[in-house]
């Protein structure tokens, strides 16, 4: 007998071998393309599994590759050894609040975003989701695959912007110096806007993964930082775009 070479079946076309499934003679036929570790014997037939890259989450396919998205938290269990495109987003910090006399909290970080690729090995891999902050409130983290993407900082009241995966903005309080905007974290987002202190008293906005935050500005609060904008590997949308104050 003769072997065939290992073979993505997402791409496999030999004679009459196809998806859908063929007729083999005189052959041993391993498949391994994206999953799957399965041997059938000579003359038989051979049927894809469905469903064998993983399961998990909410399952898509967009293009050549299948999405799992997770909203809530959950596990991601993979058929056999893949080659994944991740993409994991914590909660967003909350918002500050004003008050009668103009005095207000800054904007809202983003949660801390982390875009990537990994290998992964059979097995059961936890899934969390992050929620985000209430008011003047941290978000929470988001994790998978031992990759934890840290919750976006508050605008806090009559406060410095909290640190978070992206920092939030500084409050706009009527005396000086000025309250400052949160750090954000290295490589998952970006700092808050500063406040402005006096009797401008405006707001910073909160940081976003594309951009930090604007400052306060004379009579305008200032705007959230922007998100990133991903278009690849099944991926496509904007995604963790700091927060502005509104007023």
């Amino acid at each position: 007998t003769n072997s065939l070479p290992t073979v993505n079946v997402s791409a496999l076309t030999i004679n009459t071998l196809t998806t859908s499934g063929a007729t083999l003679i005189n052959s041993t036929l391993t498949v391994t393309g994206n999953s799957v570790f399965q041997s059938v014997s000579a003359n038989t037939i051979f049927t894809p599994v469905v469903g064998f890259l993983g399961t998990g989450g909410n399952i898509t396919t967009s293009g050549a590759y299948t999405v799992h998205t997770f909203i809530s938290g959950g596990m991601f269990v993979p058929g056999s050894v893949l080659g994944v495109n991740y993409l994991v987003v914590a909660g967003g910090g909350g918002g500050g609040e004003g008050d009668s006399f103009e005095n207000g909290g800054g904007g809202g970080g983003a949660g801390g975003l982390l875009f990537s690729s990994t290998t992964i090995s059979p097995g059961s891999y936890a899934v969390v989701v992050g929620t985000g902050g209430t008011t003047s409130a941290n978000g929470t983290n988001s994790s998978a695959f031992s990759l934890t993407s840290i919750g976006g900082g508050a605008g806090v009241y009559e406060s410095n912007g909290a640190s978070g995966g992206s920092g939030g903005g500084g409050s706009g309080w009527y005396t000086t110096p000025i309250k400052t905007g949160g750090a954000g974290t290295a490589n998952q987002g970006n700092a808050g806007g500063n406040g402005v202190g006096g009797g401008n008293r405006t707001t910073g906005g909160g940081g976003g993964s594309g951009s930090v935050g604007a400052g306060g500005g004379v009579s305008t609060n200032g705007t959230g930082g922007t998100g990133t904008v991903i278009s690849s590997n099944g991926m496509s949308g904007t995604y963790a775009g700091g927060g502005g104050e509104i007023g």
